[in-house]
């Protein structure tokens, strides 16, 4: 569907390279040889999305089925959406440019209730009706789940069925399922009442909302057999691998790593956390098996840092005796280690030792609250005196930087607590400084919102106001700390996650008024439309204030229906537990407190089967990374920049040729410090409007290698366009790229230019140009400008056959003139215009290393 746009619209979208597909490790099947065709969408751009790890879970296991082809698509980046509604371009998929609304399943992934305006959005996009209801053909069968989803009431009108937990043997069940009614011809109902049979899947159809006087009194089943949806859980966490071939993103996406998933769910139960019970119980992967997983898919990617994933990654058991198995690999070729968060008690001297050996990662801890008082209202226990430790340690060990995470808005919440924040971040400063090179203490801090399936998914949401004069109270105490960065997620965007959190079904037709007035991509703050919110609220006649407002713990529930397995009157008890002031133990270290997702009784040992045994050897590590000598082996090495490649920018075909190399185990070398990166040095970017055939970098290595192995090697990891056709050794002492270019060779393909002037035309500019002696041209860099002789820059212009030109641009003093701006001058080009033309760069001249004055093509 990429080709349903001009070269000249792509390159006026921002980051064309998130539409191209074609990634290295994705999948294309042949669809005539499938039986069924899964589309796995997320609501959200392609950098967030391709971040999700369930999404890219669930991608692999459906396209490891011989049968099943899963495909891919986010939803676009406003600019594009713009484009595509005005050329009427439906939402495709990136394997195959399928229209998203031909596939047999529509998957959605839900990991936030701010993405509901995005939902409908991307269902309009697929040309797709977004109310369920006004559906009538079984297919597209649209499917949502994901975190969010728990209480999937306000998006219950927009899906067929909803997934309720966790999907690795579910979305096989409804795959089959689903292949199966084609064959068979089933009507929507018939197929959503065989649906209805898979434990996990919640058809919204099958339930009725029962509302008095405008009050939601709960609600009522219509299938006989079907009162409740019980949460899909995995019993054995093994069975989820990590993607063995993962997707290499083209370019870079908010969490750009290898994500390994080592535990699924928390040992804590943090009382304001909804993944903390609806996750439940702790699940924790074998380490032995999970090295290997990692290994592999290390050699089939090239990323350079791993994520251990996990809710709480210091309590895996394995976690020492893991991070040791990985440290020789890791501090050889330079991959980092990073877990999500560190508890805020306990002790990680040896895991944190391991780290800061290797290529640094950031380190963020959570200690959400600051007095005991509010640790016990929340279960959160902290040992003060452990976490310091813990700040002692990282600043100790070089890391300069320590990200904490704190809520405001919590229930019995007073000054003092909010005081006591900054008094801790204070002593955190004072920690850093004194045992080492800490230099900055970035503080998030979040607005609590109440969720559903928790202990405090009954108590208000603070206001607004009370939120923002707490917080600037909190900034006010820190300002004389200058390491100290504060970040206040909005409240505003928290209340309405807040809303939609508890919502019912109502909530359906708030989501289409606030879509229909421009509410989209709501997660993201600059464009978060928050009275568009409020207004969609009045219009539908839901009092949004009220719907703020704690509720009685006896009232009916729009999410009654859906089973966590953590029964609610447990939620009740630990509600009063917290106004007590009481701690639950954690029933992983102690004895079972009797929430019920484990089926066992009160008092009980937890489940020996659910946690990682620790018979994996604690290998001994080395001191250091292994060194090699300080010989450096040089290559420059030529490539192709054509086709889709050509939209990648500077640091996006950086980023790919590194992770190639890698995976190819090429010797690389490394540069020093903190956060080593390979020695790949390029000339000057290429701009997007310019496809190359002639692209040049240096890489050292510290081996010699062959260099046809070399290319031969690293190909068979390169997405299409980016070819590495020759490579040659050259002196570690040799000037850089940028020092030797003195000129550039381009083509041009005239032929959009036919349509506006003839082709005496054409040679009257170029005779025109080249005669004179000033052009005058007011060049920018880095937002400043200076007046050049645009003249001086180009060597030759000369026309070809075949509506072609030849443009020989020079590189005086280390500066160069894109092509498009002396075609431009030349010719009398508007932006638009300009870009219509095709420009392929040829050839770069370089200068004889030794004379300067030699000139040799490449």
């Amino acid at each position: 569907m990429i080709d349903h746009f001009s070269r000249a619209e792509l390159l006026k979208v921002e980051r064309p390279s998130r539409y191209l597909g074609g990634e290295v490790n994705s999948v294309v099947k042949d669809i005539s040889k499938v039986k069924l065709r899964f589309a796995i969408c997320f609501p959200d751009i392609y950098e967030v999305g391709m971040s999700h790890y369930g999404l890219l879970l669930l991608y692999d296991i459906l396209n490891s089925v011989e049968e099943f082809a899963c495909e891919r698509a986010f939803l676009p980046w406003t600019d594009m959406i713009a484009l595509m509604r005005k050329k009427g371009v439906p939402l495709w998929t990136l394997e195959t440019g399928s229209d998203v609304r031909s596939f047999d399943i529509v998957g959605i992934s839900v990991s936030t209730e701010l993405a509901a305006t995005s939902v409908v959005e991307l269902l309009e996009l697929a040309g797709i009706e977004p109310l369920s209801e006004r559906r009538e053909e079984p297919f597209p069968l649209i499917l949502g789940g994901g975190a969010a989803m728990f209480n999937p009431e306000p998006f219950a009108s927009f899906f067929d069925a909803i997934l309720i937990g966790d999907g690795e043997e579910a979305v096989l069940d409804i795959a089959h399922l689903v292949a199966d009614a084609k064959k068979r011809r089933l009507s929507k109902t018939q197929l959503l009442d065989e649906l209805s049979t898979i434990e996990g899947v919640y058809i919204p159809s099958f339930f009725k909302p029962i509302y008095e006087n405008g009050k939601f009194c709960g609600v009522k089943p219509l299938k006989k057999g079907y009162e409740k949806v019980r949460r899909r859980w995995l019993k054995d966490i093994n069975k989820s691998h990590i993607p063995s071939h993962p997707i290499i993103p083209l370019t870079e996406i908010v969490h750009d790593r290898l994500t390994s998933e080592i535990s699924r769910g928390c040992v804590v139960g943090c009382r304001f956390c909804q993944a903390g019970y609806v996750y439940r119980p702790v699940r924790e992967k074998q380490t032995d098996g999970l090295y290997k997983e990692i290994m592999n898919s290390l050699d089939n990617s090239g990323f350079e840092e791993v994520s251990l994933l996990s809710l709480s990654s210091g309590d895996y058991t394995g976690l020492e005796s893991l991070c040791r198995a990985l440290f020789d690999r890791f501090g050889q070729e330079r991959i980092s280690l990073s877990l999500p968060s560190l508890r805020a008690s306990g002790s990680y001297n040896a895991v944190l030792d391991i780290m800061s050996h290797l290529r640094k990662s950031g380190i963020t801890v959570a200690p959400e609250v600051a007095t005991e008082r509010l640790r016990r209202f929340v279960n959160k226990p902290i040992n003060e005196s452990e976490f310091l430790e813990i700040v002692r340690e990282v600043s100790a060990l070089g890391w300069r930087s320590i990200k904490l995470y704190f809520m405001v808005g919590l229930p019995t919440e007073t000054d003092e607590d909010i005081d006591s924040i900054a008094g801790l971040i204070e002593q955190v400063v004072n920690t850093g400084r004194k045992s080492g090179q800490l230099r900055q203490v970035n503080v998030s801090i979040s607005p609590f919102v109440p969720k559903p399936h928790t202990p405090l998914q009954w108590e208000r949401f603070a206001g607004i106001d009370e939120i923002e004069r707490k917080v600037e109270g909190l900034a006010r105490k820190l300002r004389r700390l200058r390491v100290v960065n504060l970040k206040l997620h909005s409240p505003q965007l928290a209340q309405i996650e807040a809303l939609l959190s508890r919502g019912d079904r109502r909530f359906a037709e708030v989501i289409l008024e606030a879509h229909k007035n421009g509410a989209l991509l709501d997660s993201w703050n600059d464009l978060f439309k928050y009275n568009v919110w409020l207004n969609a609220f009045k219009q539908s006649g839901l009092d949004y204030e009220e719907r703020l407002k704690e509720i009685s713990t006896d009232a009916p529930l729009p999410w009654d229906h859906i089973s966590i397995g953590v029964g609610k009157e447990f939620l009740i008890n630990e509600r009063e537990r917290a106004y007590a002031g009481e701690m639950t133990p954690i029933c992983r270290y102690e004895s079972c407190n009797g929430c019920g997702v484990c089926g066992i009784d009160a008092g009980e040992r937890y489940p020996s089967a659910f946690l990682s045994d620790e018979s994996f050897a604690i290998r001994p590590m080395r001191s250091h990374p292994p060194r090699h000598s300080g010989i450096v082996f040089r290559y420059r090495v030529f490539c192709t920049k054509t086709q889709e490649a050509s939209f990648l920018g500077h640091l996006e075909m950086k980023r790919i040729l590194e992770r190639a190399f890698r995976r190819a185990r090429m010797p690389l070398k490394f540069s020093e410090g903190n956060t080593p990166e390979p020695r790949i040095s390029f000339g000057q970017p290429v701009p997007l409007e310019v496809e190359s055939s002639s692209e040049i970098f240096d890489v050292e290595f510290y081996e010699r290698m062959d260099p046809k192995e070399m290319t031969e090697r690293v190909n068979p990891f390169l997405p299409r366009g980016i070819v590495l056709y020759q490579a040659r050794p050259i002196s570690p002492k040799d000037p850089s790229i940028g020092e030797q270019l003195v000129g550039v060779k381009y083509k041009v393909e005239l032929s959009p230019l036919l349509q506006k002037m003839s082709l005496a035309r054409i040679e009257e500019l170029v005779r025109d140009f080249m005669s004179k002696k000033d052009v005058p041209f007011v060049k920018e860099r880095k937002g400043k400008e200076r007046l050049i002789n645009l003249r001086e820059f180009v060597e030759k212009v000369e026309l070809q056959e075949g509506a072609k030109l030849q443009l020989d641009v020079r590189v005086i003093n280390g500066m160069q003139v894109r092509a498009k701006f002396i075609l431009s001058a030349i010719f009398g080009l508007n932006e638009d215009e300009v870009l219509q033309l095709r420009i392929r760069k040829v050839q770069n001249i370089l200068a004889d290393s030794y004379t300067r004055n030699r000139r040799c093509n490449t």
